[in-house]
């Protein structure tokens, strides 16, 4: 019996199935022509603050589908090419200590793709008065964003879902002064609640020159009021300190005789202090010598003079130095007789003075003493 043998043959085409996230069905693979083809695409397993948004399919090729329909079928009319395309995002949550800075992102949950480059960034101040005011202390994060920074600014790409948190300090103004030489630190804005040691120094000085500590003078809560320096104050408010100097001169009073004013030694004054000095115009040591006062000479603010008293302002380190003369007394006592030159009583003169003297006797001739 004559038998045949006819073999049958069907074109296929191919089916290119891909997807930038997740899985599809069927995978890639040979399907008869003209068949129909169900095709679906799956999303990845996510976890909080991670999801996927479906964008549709990029189809090629007779037959081929694009568009949003999932699971969609298509005709194998020829080779077919099929790309599942996802918006694979993360979660950003912004969070803000306080109601101010305007935050960028605002406040709130922002979804980006992944990868995407975000610049947060927030106002660095708030409710800024003359001594008080809110300040951004920088950020913490997680996820993509770094752990924290002190920075009010920040870039990353997101690849995670992550967290911002903005934080904010009260800051209060620390105002410093002196009526001389210099403070630590100057005046600056302090975080509420922080110790701050303050310090004042006073200027370089010259021999004869000092500056005398008479302390601090603090208003607001937590300043400080004494003579402790350096000092501490901690800022639970606006706080003022005025740093306080004597600034001074030294007067060298010199003088062989203590009878003066001020008294021999050194006298510190506050500079710009108007000083009377005066000296006795006499000094007995007994009663045949005594000193007599022929003026002094100054250096400084003061200059030299003939009297035995001044007046000056000082304005620079001074001295005094005054000027005496040993004077002795002279006894002339002519026993009732004559007329003796120097004439009869008693008369001083300086240490060293030659004197002459003479008296005419009875025969109305002169014979000559000399002491």
């Amino acid at each position: 019996m004559a038998s045949t043998l006819t073999w049958n043959w069907v074109t296929q085409y191919y089916l290119s199935m891909s997807t930038n996230w997740g899985t599809v069905t069927p995978t890639s693979g040979w399907f008869d022509a003209g068949s129909a083809v169900s095709i679906h695409a799956y999303p990845a397993s996510v976890v909080e603050g991670e999801r996927g948004i479906w964008l549709g399919w990029a189809g090629s090729g007779t037959g081929s589908y694009s568009g949003t329909s999932n699971p969609v079928s298509i005709s194998m009319n020829g080779p077919v090419s099929e790309v599942a395309q996802w918006d694979h995002q993360f979660r950003l949550i912004v969070y803000n200590d306080r109601p101010f800075g305007d935050p960028e992102p605002e406040v709130g949950e922002h979804w980006y793709t992944v990868g995407t480059n975000i610049n947060a960034s927030i106002d660095s101040l708030a409710n800024e008065t003359e001594d008080e005011r809110l300040r951004v202390t920088g950020f913490t994060g997680t996820g993509s964003v770094p752990s924290s920074s002190s920075n009010v600014h920040v870039s990353f790409n997101i690849t995670a879902p992550s967290t911002i948190t903005w934080h904010w300090a009260r800051q209060y103004l620390l105002t410093t002064s002196t009526n001389y030489g210099t403070v630590n630190p100057t005046t600056s804005w302090r975080d509420s609640n922080t110790v701050v040691s303050i310090e004042a120094t006073p200027p370089s000085t010259i021999e004869g020159e000092r500056y005398q500590w008479l302390g601090w003078e603090g208003t607001g809560s937590g300043s400080f009021s004494g003579d402790l320096n350096p000092a501490n104050v901690t800022m639970l408010s606006p706080i003022t300190e005025q740093a306080s100097w004597n600034h001074q001169y030294r007067l060298q009073v010199n003088s062989s005789v203590e009878a003066v004013t001020p008294p021999v030694g050194d006298q510190w004054f506050d500079a710009g202090t108007t000083i009377d000095g005066s000296a006795d115009s006499l000094v007995y040591v007994d009663e045949t010598a005594r000193y007599f006062c022929v003026g002094y000479q100054g250096t400084g603010s003061l200059g030299n003079g003939t009297d035995n008293h001044f007046t000056f302002t000082i304005n620079s380190p001074s001295s005094v130095t005054w000027l005496w003369t040993s004077q002795y007394q002279f006894t002339v006592d002519d026993g009732g007789h004559g007329a003796p030159s120097p004439p009869e009583g008693i008369t001083w003169h300086d240490d060293g003075t030659l004197l002459s003297g003479h008296i005419n006797n009875y025969e109305s001739t002169t014979n000559p003493v000399s002491y």
